[in-house]
């Protein structure tokens, strides 16, 4: 008999390039996959943190206002100052009630707030007092950051012009003016997002 005699065959260097090259084609197009869902999941979750705090703000807004009373206060100089006021550059300041006391202080229920967008944050100020003294400094908390801006525009009582800033101007001396508006409207502008706006009717005083 005679033997057989297998001879075993190896790769060719031609070969090996080929396949290493495909298994190079393979392994890039997995990871910019996997890169591209990372990336989507990152974006995805940036955004549900943005909307979160979006929501938060507003809650925080829509609190302060749906509490709007008609009540001057004097400023550390002994000025006068409207129960609202707004400058037309983004910048609210008003008096609302509902001020919790748990802790029983010696305080009134009402408290002043201000909100005002400083580099980009919504910051909200308030008061301890009413009526202020040359050493009441506010106190402050940021509410919302990566702001393009923050507008407010007001409706005034029988109007249907909105105004950026408040109290409004009257050119008649014998019409006195609505210390609060009608209505509010918020606007927050933020980044890759857009504009974001709330309307907040004000109960007025009978």
């Amino acid at each position: 008999m005679r033997a057989v005699i297998h001879k075993q065959r190896g790769f060719t260097l031609l070969e090996l390039i080929i396949a290493i090259s495909i298994f190079g084609v393979i392994m890039a197009m997995a990871y910019g996959a996997l890169r591209h869902i990372s990336d989507t999941a990152h974006h995805l979750e940036q955004r549900s943190e943005q909307l979160a705090d979006l929501q938060r703000a507003f809650f925080i807004i829509n609190k302060d206002l749906q509490q709007l009373v008609d009540r001057k206060i004097r400023d550390q100089f002994g000025d006068e100052q409207p129960a609202l006021s707004a400058d037309g550059e983004g910048y609210l300041e008003f008096t609302r009630a509902g001020w919790r006391n748990p802790l029983d202080q010696l305080r009134s229920n009402l408290q002043r707030v201000a909100y005002r967008l400083e580099e980009g944050v919504l910051y909200r100020d308030y008061w301890r007092v009413l009526d202020r003294a040359q050493d009441s400094e506010p106190l402050r908390s940021d509410i919302l950051h990566n702001i393009e801006a923050f507008d407010i525009e007001l409706l005034p009582l029988k109007s249907e012009e909105w105004q950026t800033s408040w109290p409004p101007y009257s050119n008649n001396p014998n019409q006195a003016a609505a210390s609060l508006p009608q209505m509010v409207k918020v606007n927050i502008t933020l980044e890759d997002v857009g504009d974001i706006w709330r309307f907040y009717t004000v109960v007025q005083d009978e």
